[in-house]
């Protein structure tokens, strides 16, 4: 799993984003005017899009057409960022098991595309196929998505703002795949099952919270008494494929810390990057909106009064 792809790469926001399926490359002939190049876009609404692209642009996206494999059940994505007068600014390709409408609904629930395509290329980069396939039912289960990619973690601690949840989860799962592998005393496999725990270790929260507050569920029930009900379609095609594969993810998302040790390296590493994550976004929130000179801050949260500080 080459884990760059996950490096976060700023995504402009001014301009008009759209989101569809790649339509035709093209480019006029140079003679006797100056030659243009396009691409095309087939929309959700059945309509069709071109943008202006410089020729290095086009050549760029030409070589990554020609060196994307794709599957019969694979559809070839174009995410764009466009000007006014139609000129692409920014573009990812990708590719997808599910239909434009379907995976249209998650994106137009995303508040942050750009942690929606890490997610996708997260996905992309497992190499293991019995987990990759696993993680392709879940991505694919359009409900399920649309709520992990919009709401928040918490409703008034970390990453409490809308999809708080997918940034947070994203966070976590770096943290323990590039510790695992500059470790390097575990297996590829396992480094692959601890990340994927570590994406979903909150995945529970997505029947205890939504945009206003607390569901009737989460009033109920804690978030992780729900991690194995709600991925359990999945878990049981990857207990057919691979039983010692979802052993581990099972375990790596039950493990409680009243063990004190997880039988599997990772497990520590996971409950150390949720901790980690949670510190990093309470000390955001902390010096939000202070001068550059404060080096201390206090933050009022629903169940604590935090006292942060900074190294100036």
């Amino acid at each position: 799993m080459n884990f760059s792809v996950l490096d976060k790469q700023s995504i402009a926001t001014q301009g008009k984003q759209s989101l569809g399926y790649l339509g035709v490359l093209s480019k006029t002939p140079d003679y006797p005017f100056k030659a243009y190049c396009y691409v095309g876009q087939d929309m959700h609404n059945g309509q069709s899009r071109h943008f202006l692209l410089d020729d290095s642009v086009y050549k760029q996206l030409v070589d990554e057409v020609k060196n994307t494999a794709l599957e019969d059940h694979e559809y070839f994505y174009l995410w764009a960022l466009s000007d006014d007068h139609g000129h692409l600014l920014q573009h990812k390709l990708f590719k997808l098991p599910m239909p434009l409408h379907d995976f249209n609904a998650i994106y137009q629930h995303c508040y942050n595309v750009e942690h929606l395509l890490l997610l996708v290329q997260f996905g992309h980069s497992i190499k293991n196929d019995s987990l990759k396939t696993f993680f392709w039912k879940l991505f694919t289960n359009v409900e399920l998505m649309k709520k992990f990619v919009s709401i928040p973690a918490s409703r008034e601690h970390h990453h409490s703002f809308p999809g708080g949840l997918l940034a947070h989860s994203l966070e976590c799962m770096m943290i323990v795949y590039r510790n695992l592998k500059s470790m390097n005393i575990v297996s590829q496999n396992e480094v692959e099952v601890t990340a994927v725990s570590a994406l979903l270790h909150d995945i529970g929260k997505t029947e205890t919270i939504n945009q206003i507050g607390h569901t009737l569920t989460g009033f109920m029930l804690n978030h992780e008494q729900l991690t194995l009900s709600i991925i359990a379609e999945a878990l049981a095609g990857l207990n057919q494929t691979w039983h010692q594969g979802a052993l581990t993810l099972q375990y790596l998302l039950t493990w409680q810390r009243k063990d004190k040790f997880s039988r599997y390296v990772g497990g520590n590493l996971i409950k150390m990057a949720d901790q980690l994550s949670t510190r990093g976004s309470l000390h955001e929130m902390a010096f939000v909106d202070k001068p550059e000179y404060f080096s201390f801050a206090t933050l009022e949260t629903s169940n604590a009064q935090h006292k942060i500080n900074r190294l100036i």
